[in-house]
Parts: structure tokens; C-alpha cells; sequence
């Protein structure tokens, strides 16, 4: 997946297009897109979006709690800034 391709999609046809893709993502991919999504929503100011997923991203841990705490905050995302 290009990431200048991610840049211009939003949240929820690249978290679509992951769920729907058959094969595994590795660490660096997910957190590669994740960076460029908040990324992209720093430069438009998305303040719901950031608010969300800056409780689990960056990782605090690479174990399963800091995943998890990655979990969570990418739901709070999809449910609170569901415009996005």
C-alpha cells in the first residue's frame, strides 16, 4: 500500500481495506499508517481524532497491554469521529 495513497483516503476506507485484506499486516506497516494518519490529522487540526488515539498511540509497551491500549484508542476513534 502506497502511503501517499493513505494520505488522501480517510480513516475509514484504509481501516476498511485492512480489515477486508486476507493477509497479516506486520508491526511497522500498522504503526507506518497510523502515523500517517494522525499525521494528516494534525495538519487539518482533527482535535476529536487526536484526542482519541493519543491515548494508545505511540505504544507505551509492545507487549499485549500497549496493543491493547492501541485497540481501544483506534475504537474511541471510529466511535467519537465517525465525520472523519
Amino acid at each position: 500500500m502506497g502511503w501517499k495513497l493513505v494520505r488522501k483516503q480517510g480513516y475509514f476506507e484504509v481501516w476498511q481495506r485492512m480489515r477486508t485484506n486476507c493477509r497479516e499486516y506486520s508491526n511497522e506497516e500498522v504503526l507506518m499508517t497510523l502515523h500517517v494518519l494522525v499525521e494528516g490529522w494534525c495538519d487539518r487540526r482533527d482535535f476529536k481524532a487526536l484526542r482519541n488515539i493519543l491515548k494508545g498511540y505511540p505504544l507505551s509497551s509492545p507487549l499485549t497491554d500497549g496493543w491493547a491500549e492501541l485497540l481501544d484508542a483506534l475504537e474511541s476513534v471510529r466511535a467519537f469521529a465517525s465525520d472523519e
